[in-house]
């Protein structure tokens, strides 16, 4: 049967959600479509597919996703020919923001290697911005308009609809199969589990009197991994957070505690990850490990809210929330205080308690793992990151770190230092490592100096330190760079080596690109091309985050 596949791109949620809205619009339609982060799906059946959609966020510096580097890889490879997807139609919505030089960076550039390999293009590239006055909506829905308009006129679905009911209901995406409490055991071996891991220590690493706590945490752990690596942790509600939506939804114990196992509606839909909630599960422990009662909800979570409720006066409100022209009064409600999920049922509280339990699963999305730079050196006996039992595992990094032969410059203000600290400590293992530099910020030596005495045990690094709030002058990582321009130069210029940024996505990356630009200009480069030719060789790397 030939269907839709919408594949997203997202590092925060938001692509995700709007790669979900256009499956539930695609089902209300009656198009077959199915749904993917763009890493769980098979990239090399790209060319068998009729019609794939990418919903694609730009993070940091306009990179690619984490949830997509794998697939990109794949899309790039220089085997595939300039026909490869000449049998696939294809389209490309981006998100982004426009405050950011690289404004939908990533999303263009899936947009230009999907023609490159003869992909057929339904319409011209979507790219939302957030600073849009409606925000993402103003480009999001005209796009989506465009797209179904485009499947009807070339007739790409046989059964398509031609309009939409509004009163339209879909139905849940499971089905939840009771069993006995006999046969509830049986934690599923998917690949990549997680795996369960004692913390050996939780030490603060700030003053005590700071505002900021931040902690040095280590594990036991038996699987290895390289500098640079990131360690991905699987989070549980808080017990607070539990307890609030709990007292709204007005379950019994008996259906919370019943057993069940899931069943997809249809062959489209996929199940959640059997690693995390097992062959059967109840509604308890979902609660528990699976949904997200922490996170602010989105406006597919009102929308979906909206479209089970039965009272009219909530219906109302909550389809007004999401009205785009409602715009501030959403962000008043949800992003600017911080309100949660769980605290939203709480406040609608006629439709909560009536929310038949098959419906939590379209309600909400699951617990999304936290990603942490290890700190560590490979040598050392434990695992530490720089935030009991949780469930990890391990990721690659972004940054690509060269052997100790290669000069480098590393630049980590705050929490960015901790992959440096790893990768600086495994460097200067050997005693013939090449020179390195770190440039590292932070508020005061007294007050967030981290690894403070560790620094001068590394015979081969330079470090220097930036501590804003010590002088009546706030002095950033960026001035240090300046201040050791020469030396900049002769690692970057002069002997071919690398540099690599990792903390705050904010104005940090930009500010640290700008002064090392600046560098290249006064040794002759035009603004801006030193900065350029480092990026596109790869000799500067980025790793931030929000």
């Amino acid at each position: 049967m030939k269907s839709l596949l919408i594949l997203y791109g997202s590092e925060t949620g938001t692509a995700e959600d709007v790669a979900e809205s256009l499956w539930k619009e695609a089902r209300l339609l009656d198009v077959p479509a199915r749904l993917y982060g763009v890493d769980d799906y098979t990239m090399d059946n790209l060319p068998t597919e009729h019609v794939v959609v990418f919903v694609v966020a730009t993070t940091g510096q306009g990179e690619i996703p984490p949830n997509m580097r794998n697939g990109w890889k794949r899309l790039l490879r220089r085997s595939l020919s300039s026909t490869w997807l000449e049998k696939v139609h294809f389209a490309v919505l981006g998100l982004g923001d426009s405050s950011y030089q690289k404004y939908n960076y990533a999303s263009k550039k899936v947009y230009r290697r999907l023609l490159q390999l003869g992909g057929e293009c339904l319409l011209n590239i979507g790219l939302a911005d957030d600073q849009h006055e409606i925000g993402i909506d103003g480009a999001i829905i005209p796009w989506k308009k465009e797209f179904w308009e485009k499947l009807r006129k070339d007739r790409l679905f046989e059964n398509m609809k031609s309009d939409v009911d509004p009163n339209t209901v879909l139905p849940p995406k499971y089905n939840l199969i009771y069993e006995d409490a006999a046969s509830t055991n049986g934690k599923s071996l998917e690949p990549d589990q997680y795996q369960e891991v004692t913390v050996v220590s939780n030490k603060r690493v700030t003053a005590e009197d700071h505002f900021q706590d931040t902690r040095l945490v280590s594990f036991k752990m038996t699987q290895s991994y390289e500098p640079g690596d990131v360690l991905m942790v699987q989070p549980r509600n808080l017990k607070e957070s539990i307890e609030i939506a709990l007292g709204a939804l007005k379950y019994s114990d008996e259906v919370l505690d019943r057993p069940f196992r899931l069943e997809a509606s249809d062959e489209f839909v996929k199940l959640p990850p059997k690693w995390l909630i097992g062959e059967r599960t109840t509604l308890r422990s979902c609660f528990n490990c699976l949904f997200d009662l922490q996170m602010i909800p989105r406006k597919s979570f009102f929308q979906t809210l909206a479209s089970i409720s039965t009272h009219p006066d909530e219906k109302e409100k909550l389809l007004e929330f999401i009205n785009p022209e409602n715009l501030d009064h959403f962000l008043d409600y949800t992003t600017r205080c911080r309100r949660t999920t769980a605290e939203m049922l709480r406040d609608f509280p006629e439709t909560s308690a009536n929310i038949p339990p098959e419906r939590l699963f379209d309600l909400f999305i699951t617990i999304r793992p936290r990603a942490f730079s290890i700190a560590s050196s490979p040598s050392m006996e434990n695992l530490q990151i720089l935030v009991a039992k949780v469930f990890v595992k391990l990721r690659s990094g972004t940054l690509k770190l060269p052997k100790e032969h290669k000069q480098v410059i590393c630049i980590g203000p705050g929490t960015g230092v901790a992959p440096f600290r790893s990768y600086l400590t495994w460097r200067n293992r050997s005693e013939g490592a090449a020179r390195s530099v770190l440039f590292f910020g932070c508020r005061g030596k007294k007050r967030d100096f981290y690894f403070e005495n560790e620094w001068d045990q590394l015979p081969n690094t330079h470090v220097y330190t930036a501590f804003s709030r010590d002088t009546d002058q706030k002095v950033y990582v960026q001035h240090m760079i300046l201040k050791h321009a020469d030396e900049v130069w002769e690692i970057l210029g002069e002997q071919d080596g690398m540099a690599f940024i990792a903390g705050s996505s904010l104005n940090m990356p930009k500010d640290v690109g700008a002064a090392i630009d600046k560098v290249g200009v006064q040794h002759g480069w035009a603004e801006g091309s030193f900065l350029s030719k480092l990026e596109a060789t790869g000799r500067l790397q980025y790793e931030t985050w929000s």
